[in-house]
């Protein structure tokens, strides 16, 4: 091989260096939606596995959700759960695709954290109630209870009917940054 096609050669592989193919955004919008099962969850309900698996209270009767940190005590959950204390700010994730509103969230709650906000209203939408709608409600509270965010997060519960109802979570953060 001559010496002009050995530097093509290595001037392409550094040019490819880190370079991964692209994916279909849907498939990654389920996958990040998709909660991760805990091992050996058999037939007990995912909220209740997760819960478990990661120590945080998670209860879902039909549509509405609420978690919160074993910190956390039920009748703040309760307060939350009745929008009180207010919320400070709003995250609207509507019309998003999964993978960007998971960015917002991952950089906003954080963001929030440090400006002293203790209360959010993140609003996910209801769904438009085709087959896989909803995604990003329903994937959520797995976000907020796990990985990275699970640190800034105490309790998340869905809002009152003002607030958006099920379309929307209120979200209290730990204090400090």
């Amino acid at each position: 091989m001559s010496a002009g096609k050995e530097d093509d050669e290595a001037l392409w592989r550094a040019a490819l260096e880190g370079v991964r193919p692209v994916t279909d955004p849907r498939r990654d919008e389920e996958r990040l939606a998709r909660p991760r099962a805990p091992k050996n969850s058999s037939s007990q309900g995912t909220a209740e596995a997760l819960s478990r698996e990661r120590s945080w209270h998670i209860e879902q009767e039909d549509e509405l959700v609420s978690g919160r940190h074993p910190d956390f005590q039920v009748s703040e959950l309760r307060r939350l759960q009745s929008g009180e204390p207010r919320h400070e700010e709003t995250i609207n994730l509507r019309m998003q695709r999964v993978v960007d509103a998971l960015g917002v969230i991952e950089r906003a709650i954080p963001a929030a954290r440090k400006r002293g906000v203790r209360c959010l209203l993140i609003v996910t939408g209801k769904g438009s109630g085709r087959e896989g709608s909803g995604v990003i409600r329903r994937a959520l509270p797995d976000w907020l209870s796990q990985g990275e965010l699970a640190r800034h997060v105490l309790a998340f519960t869905s809002a009152q009917p003002r607030d958006g109802g099920y379309g929307a979570y209120y979200v209290r953060l730990r204090g400090g940054a």
